[in-house]
């Protein structure tokens, strides 16, 4: 089995990121101890992902589709104009805009 310690670090980041309370958190009160004690990641992920599946990415898009449920988008599932349009300078990618690459612009998460 291949494991992508890339996406379960970033998983696990937006999880932690997510709890108030370290005593609450639904590993601490899985296991009886705190995330940092828990070796097993059997036992770790499959609760990380679960919150991850209750509480998905809010993206441009997705903001935007909550905000205007009617709107019409294109072909690709992006928009014709560009994210800081309605988000503001600071939604500008910090690598600089890339024309045509609006689809990845829009699929940004908010951050």
């Amino acid at each position: 089995m291949i494991i992508d310690t890339e996406k379960i670090t970033k998983d696990y980041e937006r999880f932690c990121e997510g709890q108030h309370d370290c005593d609450a958190c639904p590993v601490s009160v899985a296991t009886n101890q705190k995330c940092s004690s828990v070796r097993n990641i059997n036992v770790v992920y499959p609760i990380i992902q679960k919150w991850i599946a209750e509480h998905p990415v809010k993206t441009y898009l997705t903001d935007m589709k909550d905000k205007f449920p009617d709107m019409i988008i294109d072909n690709d599932f992006t928009m014709k104009y560009c994210v800081w349009r309605f988000y503001g300078k600071n939604a500008k990618p910090k690598d600089g805009c890339v024309m045509g690459g609006c689809k990845k612009c829009w699929n940004r998460e908010i951050e």
